[in-house]
């Protein structure tokens, strides 16, 4: 399988694990890794009406698992989920029943809300210093969409 193909792979459950033809995108169940490092996990629950959800990384790792891994996950997911710290993946990657552990483990709302938090602001900051009138609208869009996901996460996983 190409890249593309181990994404779609994973993303519709189709197989239970593969890898690409290389080996260094990879997948076991619910997790995407790139080389080793989870890049993005289906966090999955039946008795809820929202019962399959996203989390993928935005950290940036090597040229081919920016370049080629996480955009061959963007295409099969449809550019659909929320991003979360490597951390959070990476602690998810080790339970059975993420949806589970990701519901009751308070020090991973901690990281996301901080992750969210941090972008939202960061945004915030860089519209108020912008010079043009697009630049500054780009970035109070990007500071109410990181503000928009964390509220979306929150429902979903019953937070408040």
């Amino acid at each position: 399988m190409n890249n593309q193909e181990t994404a779609k792979a994973w993303f519709t459950g189709s197989k239970k694990s593969g890898k690409s033809s290389n080996g260094n995108l990879n997948f076991s169940g619910s997790v995407l890794r790139s080389y080793s490092t989870p890049i993005a996990i289906i966090l999955t629950c039946p008795d809820r009406e929202i019962f399959r959800v996203t989390l993928y990384t935005g950290e940036r790792y090597s040229v081919t698992t920016s370049g080629k891994h996480m955009p061959a996950m963007h295409r099969a997911c449809g550019h659909t989920g929320y991003e979360a710290p490597g951390e959070v993946l990476s602690t998810l990657s080790r339970y059975c029943d993420a949806w589970s552990e990701m519901e009751n483990n308070s020090r991973l709302w901690d990281l996301i809300a901080a992750h969210y938090e941090e972008k939202a602001r960061e945004a915030d900051e860089k519209a108020k210093r912008a010079r043009l009138w697009r630049m500054k609208t780009h970035h109070e869009n990007t500071a109410g969409k990181a503000i928009r996901a964390l509220s979306e996460l929150r429902e979903i996983f019953g937070k408040d």
